[in-house]
């Protein structure tokens, strides 16, 4: 509970630091493209996290997967799952539980994330859940408009601003795919932001 509180904390800090609360978005949902489905990967952890649980809500908060479990992060702390085509965006996708590999503690809070579009080719999609995602989510939630693609960006543009860590330029804690070459700039900056939050 107290990490709910201190996060709450740094929300608040947050949007008056930076002033979000000044940043609107557009209404409304979409959906995927006729006839496709669409596959989102990620990557979940402030350090990685293995084993955690995924769920996947549409914009009616209706659970996009419907196998008897969700799918779980792996030792890599990926997840993958797929989007049926006529889904209502944006679709939110939280990490619960599960264990950071780098403190070998459980995971002390939830991650999120947000994706508001998806192409209508079916293209894969990254979305990644992490304590930078989880603040960006969290701050376009509280926009009018709620998480769209304009308030999501805003939001994410503005906690990188605030509080990047030394993120590498041009990585987006949401969506750029984690590798080799930018996995120690975001596990660094997110594991910096979690040590905030906590």
């Amino acid at each position: 509970m107290q990490s709910f509180m201190r996060f709450g904390k740094v929300l608040f800090i947050l949007a008056l630091t930076t002033g979000l609360a000044a940043c609107g978005g557009g209404g409304g949902t979409a959906a995927t493209g006729a006839g496709t489905s669409t596959t989102i990967t990620g990557s979940a952890g402030d350090g990685p996290v293995q084993n955690g649980n995924v769920s996947v809500l549409d914009a009616n908060g209706i659970a996009v997967i419907t196998t008897p479990t969700n799918p779980t992060t792996g030792l890599t702390a990926q997840f993958s799952f797929t989007v049926p085509s006529g889904t209502a965006l944006p679709l939110t996708i939280t990490v619960s539980g599960g264990t950071d590999t780098v403190t070998n503690a459980p995971q002390d809070f939830p991650l999120r994330t947000a994706v508001t579009s998806l192409p209508t080719d079916g293209t894969p999609v990254t979305g990644n859940a992490n304590p930078l995602s989880t603040l960006a989510v969290a701050s376009a939630e509280a926009q009018a408009g709620g998480i769209t693609t304009a308030s999501l960006t805003t939001a994410t543009n503005n906690v990188l601003g605030a509080m990047g860590f030394g993120l590498a330029a041009g990585v987006n804690p949401l969506s750029t795919p984690v590798d080799n070459l930018n996995a120690k700039s975001i596990v660094r900056a997110n594991e910096a932001a979690a040590e905030l939050i906590r």
